[in-house]
């Protein structure tokens, strides 16, 4: 499991959101599951906060 948490000012078309010149912060959930050492099933949870 991870979680992230990217900042940054919207400038630019994201995610199919039109730019607003604020601040934004993506924060990502990531849950794999592994076998062997491999992947063999991914879940996310993608969260975007505007200031």
């Amino acid at each position: 499991m991870t979680h992230k948490a990217f900042t940054g000012t919207f400038t630019a078309p994201f995610m199919g959101q039109a730019p607003t010149g604020r601040k934004a912060t993506l924060r990502i959930i990531d849950i794999v599951q592994l076998k062997d050492e491999q992947y063999v099933a991914h879940w996310s949870i993608r969260e975007m906060i505007t200031a």
